[in-house]
């Protein structure tokens, strides 16, 4: 191969990278909004709204289909090694857990649209948990396709890091859940939907860490698929005392 075709074809990898990168990052902003738009339908008893997360959900499922194609031929064609191969294959990767946040989302539009249609008390007692958890998971979310966009290692550790305030609001929400349960039973039925909803929203931040997990194994080429939040930035190679795991949700 010339050099003129060899310099062609490392422009085409790069332009087919950074296509690859792009499609993630879009899915990424689709299911954050399944997310914020299965939650409102949820509190607010919007069946309309649980329609149209749930219609969505094709679409979803048509983008992880198209990423893990992509993958998979870039590989074929392209031979990436080092550096080029982590990036794809953390993207392929990351495309499976967005998927699965998908799915979470429309467990929690399913739920809104029964709800919405039937007599029964709902989540209500229990709105402000679910309401401050998916800020707490939407921020995250949100704070994380930045860093990524952005090349910011720093900034999705941090996003990561965010998956600890979420678990605290989760097991503060379970408490809730179990003295709720104490006072009057016979609201069991109606508590283990909500009770199903909250540990949706709670697996979409571990879904969500995943991908940052990614993300440092793209960019430092450690495998880190079992550190914690915790040692997550020590495991990426980053000074410590710049985590925001004790930091206030901003969204409402």
């Amino acid at each position: 191969m010339s050099e003129g075709q060899e310099t062609h074809t490392v422009k085409l990898f790069d332009t087919e990278l950074q296509q690859l990168s792009r499609a993630v990052l879009d899915f990424g902003a689709l299911v954050t909004q399944q997310l914020d738009d299965a939650v409102r339908a949820l509190l607010n008893r919007d069946a309309a709204l649980a329609s149209k997360v749930l219609e969505r959900e094709a679409r979803v499922n048509q983008m992880d289909s198209d990423i893990e194609d992509a993958a998979v031929r870039l590989v074929a064609t392209r031979s990436p090694k080092g550096r080029d191969l982590r990036a794809v294959f953390g993207m392929l990767k990351s495309g499976t857990d967005l998927e699965r946040i998908g799915d979470e989302a429309k467990k929690v539009a399913k739920f809104a649209k029964r709800l919405a249609r039937s007599e029964a008390a709902g989540p209500d007692p229990l709105g402000p948990a679910i309401q401050a958890m998916a800020a707490q998971a939407g921020d995250m979310l949100r704070e994380l396709w930045g860093a990524i966009e952005k090349a910011d290692l720093d900034g999705a550790v941090r996003a990561a890091e965010r998956d600890r305030a979420l678990d605290r609001e989760y097991s503060a929400a379970l408490d809730e859940v179990h003295h709720l349960l104490q006072a009057g039973p016979e609201q069991a039925r109606e508590l283990a939907e909500t009770l199903l909803t909250l540990k949706s929203i709670e697996r979409i931040g571990d879904h969500a860490k995943n991908v940052a997990r990614h993300y440092v194994f793209y960019a430092r080429g450690d495998n880190v698929s079992h550190v914690k939040a915790r040692n997550l930035r020590s495991a990426a190679g980053l000074p410590e005392g710049d985590s925001r795991d004790g930091e206030e949700s901003t969204a409402g």
